[in-house]
């Protein structure tokens, strides 16, 4: 596993606790509605983030070895 897996697992693990938490805080009525929706949508935002991250990471990590595989022949 490299140092992009890590991170995106470490991410994805952070933002399903994340997500847990506001269903909680939902479920107790800890907060008004307005703002567990904004908590709700930043989750959301951070999950996009993750994973456009991770997509990206992996497309730059096929192009450097075609690159690679390229300059070797």
């Amino acid at each position: 596993m490299n140092n992009s897996d890590s991170l995106k697992d470490a991410l994805v693990d952070d933002i399903e606790s994340l997500y847990k938490e506001v269903n909680q805080l939902a479920r107790t009525d800890a907060l008004p509605a307005d703002q567990i929706q904004l908590l709700r949508g930043l989750v959301s935002v951070s999950q996009f983030v993750a994973q456009q991250t991770a997509e990206q990471h992996s497309s730059d990590g096929a192009m450097i070895a075609e690159v690679t595989a390229l300059k070797d022949e």
